[in-house]
């Protein structure tokens, strides 16, 4: 979970270029799937959500952000 760490510090998103610095580089699909099943299964909905450039169809995330509502100081609501 350091990916949700560092979005947080850094406002809320991370970079594709940041997380691979934590990761290494890898083939991001799905990458998001086993981060938001474990906020779901604390009550929350989706805490981390892809970010994709313009375009249609597959294309690689540019970053991963956090939504807004989890940024609030009092925390996550249930969803």
């Amino acid at each position: 979970m350091a990916i949700i760490v560092r979005a947080f510090e850094n406002g809320g998103y991370i970079s594709r270029e940041e997380s691979d610095t934590l990761y290494g580089k890898q083939d991001y699909r799905g990458f998001t799937m086993p981060i938001n099943k474990t906020c779901k299964a604390k009550g929350w909905d989706k805490c981390l959500e892809p970010e994709y450039g313009p375009g249609e169809g597959y294309r690689p995330a540019l970053g991963f952000t956090i939504p807004a509502e989890y940024l609030a100081p009092d925390g996550p609501t249930s969803g």
